[in-house]
């Protein structure tokens, strides 16, 4: 597995996922949305479609690059959350300094994607992890806390 290697020796990845593809299918909807109508309106100006496309596709890249490249997974020691492709940005937090597993679910992410945030407070505030937009966040904590085997 291509996450082996961001991994110890003697650890095992038991859990692993990524942001939810409820979340990213609304986006890709919406930013679609938004950029046809507006080139759709302004289709009379000589070369604003052309610019609105290419703002588009750009606008598309960027959420895109968040949905494939964030993976998050866990061991028995420790949770990690990894973002990026071309510069890659790796966070961990050991399970004996994590103090508190907080889930958060906002209105329309709860009624309409079920899906939320899992943050990770650890008794160092610079090593705290945020999971965003991960589906069935509730499910994803007790899977968690069943592989740190946490009360």
């Amino acid at each position: 597995m291509a996450l082996d290697k961001y991994i110890g020796p003697n650890e095992t990845i038991h859990l692993s996922f990524g942001m939810s593809i409820q979340y990213f299918t609304m986006q890709v909807i919406l930013i679609t949305l938004f950029f046809a109508a507006f080139a759709w309106f302004m289709q009379g100006v000589p070369y604003f479609v052309w610019i609105i496309t290419i703002a588009g596709v750009a606008a598309l890249w960027y959420r895109s690059h968040f949905f494939f490249t964030t993976k998050y997974f866990v061991t028995e020691d420790k949770i990690y959350k990894k973002t990026g492709i071309f510069w890659t940005k790796l966070q961990s937090s050991k399970d004996e300094e994590i103090e508190n597993i907080e889930v958060r679910q906002g209105f329309l992410a709860k009624l309409v994607f079920d899906m939320g945030t899992i943050k990770f407070k650890t008794a160092t505030t610079d090593s705290e992890i945020e999971l965003k937009n991960v589906a069935d966040p509730f499910k994803r904590k007790k899977q968690i806390e069943a592989v740190f085997a946490l009360p």
